[in-house]
């Protein structure tokens, strides 16, 4: 069982602003460990005091519907140790050799991976330790495939994590919902059906979207209402147009329009 979080980054706004009201709502609900303890290390001059001082301030506004005894709970569990994480004598230093079952967090901007991961992988980390590296994993898929050689070949033996604190945003909660939970969305929101993204506008043959040369001229003329108050549309917005206008809706290949209607 992980007794111990040590994030390197420690300074920075991702660990004030997202990380620590995170840890501070687990102690809220009795979910971490007994004894539990959180290391800060940056490439910052504080010493504990100022690290326990920076993190009660964001909990304060961060985090305001905490009991205070929570508060002040979760801020006893803070130390800092200054350190460079990209050199390894400094990071093995900051983990300890007998350490306890430690999860590192990493809390670094991607550029730094590169250099954090080798130092790390000093640290002989065993596998009851755990490893968070915090999105954007790599900067392209080229370095996110170097990064992922760094972790499979130096560090095999602990629990590796990637973290998208995204995911977990109200917005993607309701999209997720939306396209699981309803039988229209969720059998067109995936691979399976969409064939091609390139809108056909005649008999299967792909133009240039959307298809200049079968909309007839704009009717300029004044649109009346009807009797029940409606302005009818142009001629130009036709339904055989309006198929065109979602391609994430299914395939459009070969003059074939999924429609989930």
């Amino acid at each position: 069982m992980i007794q111990r979080m040590v994030v390197f980054g420690a300074s920075g706004d991702l660990t004030s602003r997202l990380l620590m009201p995170a840890i501070a709502q687990l102690a809220e609900a009795r979910l971490l460990p007994p004894g539990f303890t959180v290391v800060g290390s940056a490439n910052t001059d504080w010493s504990t005091e100022d690290f326990r001082q920076h993190i009660a301030d964001s909990l304060g506004k961060q985090a305001s519907v905490l009991a205070p005894a929570t508060r002040d709970a979760v801020v006893q569990m803070l130390s800092f140790a200054p350190a460079d994480v990209t050199q390894p004598a400094e990071v093995s230093k900051l983990i300890g050799g007998d350490h306890p079952d430690t999860l590192v967090y990493l809390a670094l901007p991607p550029g730094l991976l590169p250099s954090v991961l080798p130092a790390l992988a000093v640290a002989k980390l065993r596998a009851t330790d755990a490893v968070a590296i915090e999105k954007p994993f790599g900067t392209d898929l080229a370095s996110a495939r170097h990064l992922n050689r760094i972790l499979r070949i130096q560090l095999p033996q602990p629990v590796i994590f990637r973290i998208d604190h995204f995911l977990s945003s109200e917005l993607v909660r309701r999209v997720v919902t939306l396209r699981f939970l309803n039988r229209v969305f969720e059998p067109i929101w995936n691979a399976r059906p969409a064939a091609s993204s390139t809108p056909s506008c005649t008999h299967g043959q792909p133009e240039t979207f959307p298809c200049s040369n079968t909309q007839p001229a704009r009717d300029h003329r004044a649109r009346r209402p009807d009797t029940n108050g409606h302005v009818p549309a142009p001629a130009h917005q036709s339904s055989r147009h309006q198929l065109h206008q979602p391609p994430f809706i299914g395939s459009l290949d070969a003059g074939k329009v999924s429609s989930p209607f």
